[in-house]
């Protein structure tokens, strides 16, 4: 099957594919931890049986042991529906191919379901401002979901061309109908920077509205994203 391309010469083919490997690395990661807290639920389920069990056999029942185990129970629980609400979200983010976001609460959350992908690497990933913004300085009329993508795609690079450093810094700053990205701690090799912009980023580059660039003193990106064209 030969690409689809727009009369702008975009792949709309490889779009897509970047947004499938992105949905299931999310959904991987998801249900890993659901996974996870449902083996505590069935473990902690099996000791309370085991409990009662012991009851028949004129053992008395413990009460701060049921506690407690109850207590496990429901902090795993809540846990997955977590993750469950914040799967949900991240579906919903394509009910609408643009619509306007607040980028600081978009990166928050991104923060957080891929919170188990760099944990996993020794990776700290910091927002400055922290929190929601309240005002209209950091909104953006964007895809939600390839905006996501856009922004993993960028922290993978960083955490790949990571050597001393393990924090993700990402400043946030307005401009004139766009968003400014700062990506900072990490330098990047003009080499990787340049694969990265011609197979990764590219595939972005007609949905969305942006810029990214590298400086050349530091190797620290920048992304400048803008108001959507339509």
């Amino acid at each position: 099957m030969e690409n689809t391309v727009n009369k702008m010469g975009h792949d709309w083919k490889e779009t897509a594919k970047k947004g499938f490997l992105f949905s299931g690395e999310m959904t991987a990661s998801a249900t890993h931890e659901i996974k996870n807290s449902l083996a505590v639920i069935k473990e902690n389920a099996g000791l309370l049986e085991d409990l009662a069990r012991m009851s028949n056999k004129d053992r008395p029942l413990l009460p701060a042991k049921i506690i407690a185990l109850g207590q496990r129970i429901t902090k795993h629980v809540g846990q997955a529906n977590k993750t469950i609400t914040n799967m949900n979200k991240l579906a919903h983010s394509t009910d609408r191919f643009e619509a306007s976001v607040n980028v600081v609460e978009i990166l928050e959350f991104l923060k957080t379901i891929t919170s188990r992908l760099t944990t996993n690497r020794g990776v700290r990933l910091t927002i400055s401002p922290p929190g929601s913004s309240t005002g209209n300085d950091f909104m953006l009329t964007t895809s939600p979901f390839l905006f996501k993508q856009l922004v993993w795609q960028c922290i993978c690079l960083l955490m790949e061309e990571m050597c001393d450093s393990k924090e993700v810094q990402i400043n946030i700053a307005g401009g004139d109908k766009s968003v400014i990205l700062l990506f900072k701690g990490v330098s990047v090799s003009k080499e990787a920077f340049d694969l990265f912009v011609s197979k990764e980023a590219n595939a972005l580059s007609s949905p969305i509205n942006y810029d990214i660039t590298r400086d050349e003193n530091t190797g620290e990106l920048v992304l400048i994203v803008r108001n959507s064209l339509s």
